[in-house]
């Protein structure tokens, strides 16, 4: 094992010149040659150069174990360590240091029996804990959004410790621009002397914004020692992870299938086997259960069997994955993706016939009714590939429910509970029922109208899209009188443009893989030239060869009006004979236009993102609040926009499921729960780090050090924390070499001849401290006979 040593009190260190002092005494006290007349002198020259060179090397080794002593005084004081995490501790004071952690989604992967959060908070507190007195210590928990925990905290220790140890994950990933910028940007008072210290597994998706904006280097001080500390994992473990998609955005309806979907990766080095599941309510749906493997690298969307909710309500879902077989999941928490439906009764279809006709061949609505309770007919899904595709005729008619009535049976009532109105061929409606339908939209309300030879253009243009006494109007597009003849052919006319992305000819793509194409065989024999007032405010559906709109769509208030140029018989045009383009987009019209919810909110949001609630103004006054995935509720604030009261909710730093809890305050009866889920942002299912070379280059200036204080490290070198301080022992050294020193200054030489100084047993007897404390020092000792 390499140990690297370092002090706890480094500063002193600066005593060590101290320990010179017992050498220049030695140097200072040298005894001189003394010239004695003895007249034996060859035998006493003898025993004193014997003598001399014995007494010279004991003097020399007691300079030596006094200079020893000073510097194992100076040495226990500083407090030695041995610890081998070079770099992680830095001398000085009166600095701000700043402590950036780390708190993404990915932090919270496993290495060794232990998370990099973990690990990040070790090594934070150790670095706290040799700070010196006069720092200042900030805290911010890097996330999404940087939160700063406190700043410029200069207290006792105890208090910063727990603060970093309460840290906890974010759904979201780290975004170190943001942190630093709270610092260092123009809005902000710069720390002065900074340190800065970022606790990270240095995934690489954490700098990405600084690869994109090049105005931070120059407002962080040139030479800022900046020192990433890597408490995550160099080993690349098995990581797979399901991180969507959330449900389409159609509504869910009893009896309605939805197609949901997952996407898996493997993010993982080699090929992985995995189960995915489907848990409604916490119920597995075993026949949705798959399994299949992912090469190193590979996505895939796993499309579900088609799920049909039997009950209106919130259902709660999450796709489920795991590893097939023996092997553990480096990264647990993108196992998991969390969604909601919000399931509505059926559709209530208000359909009022113009034309009921004696003879049901002559009603007006015979096709639209086959179409609305189609059992199975052919459609564009099946054609395409030949397989049946979740908003087949037969399910998308089972979430509807027919309420057929004339003109004269439009009553309030009805209205009051319908979800869709299609006017068959209607021209004799009354100002009162005008003014219905157009409240009835206005609330929200889908209005279907199929015009036919009972409607006079200009009564509908002046009388029924004209809003007495209001700038809207209840459809921007206008009636002409009808063109075409049926029996000319020469006047007939096909559809040239179809808008395929919208909702409901969506399902009408051509298939690049199949040689089909839709609505080639409709055409019309006579139909109504649509002109638009405000071509901004209107979307065209269909267009015909003549380039005159043939279906158009406009917003009045809170809903929507779809309106055709032509009626739902068979002598205007061959379309409601062709089954398997009639019937899927009628039952498509009809899911698509149905009246807006009196409650509306989100199904799935991002970490950090923002949920949007909106209400019916009917409601107001309202009170609400958001119950959090901790339990813990938090008001909503509503505010007008429109018709219609909304309100924002951006505390969504936590994963899980959130639940709205709005109620009118005048109305008891109208209250809604609205629940959404919070998952982890898809970048943190990416554990690849950056390295340092790069991280240089997108911190120019910056001092910038990296100490590897990962998993694999610490199982290498020890844990952080874990240093040997040998200032005890040294203790311990030092009395050995102050008895050593007594014992050879006390009991130096010997009684030479001719020496009258004391023996030894006299010296250990006359005994003083005063003068064997100053032999310690060099300064004393008897003379040297020569």
């Amino acid at each position: 094992m390499s140990f690297l040593p370092t002090l706890l009190n480094p500063s002193l260190i600066w005593l060590l010149p101290l320990a010179t002092i017992p050498v220049l005494l030695h140097l200072l006290t040298l005894q001189r040659l003394r010239t004695v007349e003895l007249s034996t002198y060859r035998f006493l020259f003898d025993s004193y150069v014997q003598q001399r060179r014995r007494m010279q090397f004991l003097q020399a080794l007691l300079a030596m174990l006094r200079t020893l002593f000073l510097l194992g005084l100076v040495l226990a004081v500083s407090r030695p360590v041995l610890q081998s995490w070079g770099g992680l501790f830095q001398s000085g004071s009166g600095r701000e240091v700043i402590l950036l952690v780390d708190c993404s989604a990915s932090m919270n992967a496993q290495a060794l029996g232990q998370s990099a959060l973990d690990r990040a908070k070790e090594a934070a507190k150790l670095v706290v804990g040799r700070l010196h007195a006069d720092d200042r210590v900030t805290l911010i928990r890097v996330a999404g959004k940087p939160e700063e925990i406190f700043s410029r905290y200069q207290t006792d220790l105890n208090s910063i410790e727990e603060s970093i140890q309460n840290l906890t994950a974010s759904p979201a990933r780290a975004n170190l621009y943001a942190a630093l910028m709270s610092l260092f940007g123009p809005d902000s008072k710069p720390p002065q002397s900074p340190l800065i210290y970022f606790f990270t597994d240095s995934q690489a998706s954490s700098w990405k914004e600084l690869r994109k904006q090049q105005d931070l280097p120059q407002l962080i001080p040139t030479g800022t020692p900046f020192i990433v500390v890597q408490v995550g994992s160099s080993a690349t473990g098995v990581n797979i992870a399901v991180t969507g998609q959330p449900p389409p955005r159609q509504r869910a309806i009893i009896g309605l299938p939805i197609a949901l979907q997952a996407r898996v990766v493997n993010y993982s080095s080699t090929e992985t086997e995995a189960t995915l599941r489907l848990f409604i309510n916490d119920k597995e749906i075993p026949s949705q259960r798959a399994t299949f493997k992912l090469q190193a690298g590979e996505e895939k969307l796993h499309r579900f069997a088609p799920y049909e909710p039997s009950e209106p309500g919130i259902l709660r879902g999450r796709f489920e994955i795991s590893l097939t077989g023996k092997g553990t999941d480096a990264f647990p928490e993108d196992d998991r993706f969390l969604f909601t439906l919000a399931v509505q009764p059926k559709v209530r279809v208000l359909i009022v016939n113009g034309n009921p006709g004696a003879d049901r061949f002559d009603s007006e609505t015979l096709y639209l009714r086959a179409a609305l309770t189609a059992e199975r007919t052919p459609q564009p899904d099946d054609a395409a590939d030949g397989a049946s595709k979740p908003n087949n005729t037969r399910e998308l008619a089972k979430s509807l429910e027919l309420i057929e009535v004339p003109e004269g049976g439009l009553l309030p009532d009805l209205l009051r509970e319908a979800g869709v109105v299609i006017l068959a061929n209607c021209g004799n409606l009354n100002p009162e029922q005008m003014g219905r339908l157009r409240d009835f939209v206005a609330d929200g309300g889908g209005l279907l109208l199929f015009p036919g030879d009972r409607v006079n253009p200009e009564v509908m243009n002046r009388n029924f899209f004209v809003v007495p006494n209001a700038s809207e109007m209840l459809s921007e597009a206008k009636l002409g009188q009808p063109i075409g003849d049926p029996a000319n052919s020469a006047t007939f006319v096909k559809l040239a443009r179809i808008a395929t992305d919208h909702p409901i000819f969506s399902v009408f793509e051509p298939d690049q893989d199949a040689d089909v194409t839709y609505f080639d065989r409709v055409y019309f024999k006579r139909r109504f030239p649509l002109t638009l007032e405000d071509p901004k405010k209107t979307s065209v559906l269909l267009e015909t060869t003549d380039r005159l709109p043939a279906m158009v769509q406009s917003r009045y208030g809170e809903g929507l009006v779809i309106l055709s140029a032509f009626p739902l018989n068979a002598k205007w045009s061959n379309l409601p004979l062709n089954g398997a383009e009639f019937v899927p987009m009628m039952l498509r019209m009809m899911t698509y236009a149905q009246a807006r919810p009196e409650a509306e909110g989100p199904l799935v949001v991002g970490p950090d993102g923002l949920a949007e609630f909106s209400i019916s103004g009917k409601w107001a006054p309202l009170s609400g609040r958001v119950i959090d995935a901790a339990d813990r509720p938090v008001p909503l604030l509503f505010e007008r926009a429109g018709t219609r009261q909304t309100a924002v909710f951006d505390q969504t730093t936590e994963r899980g499921y959130y639940t709205a809890e709005i109620r009118s305050e005048r109305d008891a009866s109208k209250s809604a729960d609205l629940v959404f889920a919070v998952n982890l942002t898809p970048d943190e299912s990416d554990l690849r780090p950056i390295l340092e070379p790069e991280a240089q280059d997108l911190l120019p200036g910056i001092a910038l050090r990296y100490v590897d204080a990962t998993a694999e490290a610490q199982q290498e070198k020890g844990a952080l924390g874990n240093e040997q301080e040998i200032w005890r022992p040294l203790i311990w050294l030092m009395f050995v070499v102050i008895g050593v020193e007594f014992v050879l200054s006390t009991l130096r030489g010997s009684k030479a001849p001719g020496d009258d100084s004391a023996s030894v047993t006299d010296r250990i007897r006359d005994y003083n401290p005063t003068r064997w404390v100053g032999r310690m020092t060099g300064g004393g000792g008897p003379a040297t006979a020569t």
